[in-house]
C-alpha cells in the first residue's frame, strides 16, 4: 500500500487490510469508526521526546441501502446495554457479541464502590469489595456455563443483602 504525505507531520493512518478490503473501503459511502483511546505509545517518535498516546481505531464498514459489507462474525463493543440492544437489532442472531473485558471490569468497580458499603466502617466495606471483585473474577473466567451457574447462585446468596448491587448486577 502507498504511504502519501498530504498531512505533512500531521494525523496519519497506517492499515493492514487486504487488496480487497483496501478496495472495498475506498468504494464504501459510509465507515463507522469506533477509537479506544490511550491503548499503546505511538511508534512515531521525535528525538528527544517521548512517545505520544495512541489511539487504536476499529472500522466497520457497511452500505446503508444495500446493507452489504465486510462480512462480521464476531462484534466487540463496550458493555452498554444500548451498545447490545443496537447490534441484537441489526445483525439479530448472525453474529457474536463480545463485551470489552477492560470496560466490564471497569464497570464492576465503579459499581462495587458505589453500592457495596458496610456503614461506619471503612476498612469492612473494603474488604467487601476485595471479596465481591474475586467472586466476579471467577464468574467471568468460568469455563462453562454450568460454572457460571453455580458461582451466580453462590454469588447471590452470600451477597444478597447488596440489593442495589445485585440489581444493577441483573
Amino acid at each position: 500500500m502507498k504511504v502519501s504525505n498530504f498531512h505533512k507531520n500531521g494525523a496519519f493512518l497506517v492499515l493492514w487490510v487486504s487488496e480487497w478490503q483496501k478496495e472495498f473501503l475506498e468504494n464504501s459511502e459510509e465507515w463507522c469508526i469506533d477509537s479506544t483511546h490511550k491503548t499503546s505509545k505511538s511508534f512515531n517518535t521525535v528525538a528527544g521526546k517521548k512517545p505520544e498516546d495512541c489511539f487504536l481505531f476499529t472500522i466497520g464498514v457497511r452500505n446503508a441501502i444495500t446493507n452489504k459489507g465486510l462480512p462480521a462474525k464476531r462484534i466487540m463493543i463496550d458493555c452498554r446495554p444500548i451498545e447490545i440492544g443496537a447490534m441484537e437489532e441489526v445483525f439479530g442472531n448472525s453474529i457474536n457479541i463480545l463485551s470489552c473485558y477492560w470496560h466490564i471490569n471497569r464497570a464492576w468497580e465503579v459499581n462495587v464502590k458505589k453500592h457495596i458499603k458496610v456503614q461506619n466502617s471503612t476498612h469492612a466495606s473494603n474488604i467487601a469489595c476485595n471479596i465481591i471483585h474475586a467472586v466476579l473474577s471467577n464468574m467471568i473466567h468460568a469455563t462453562t456455563s454450568v460454572a457460571y451457574d453455580t458461582l451466580y447462585n453462590k454469588f447471590l446468596m452470600k451477597f444478597g443483602e447488596y440489593e442495589d448491587f445485585i440489581l444493577y448486577f441483573n
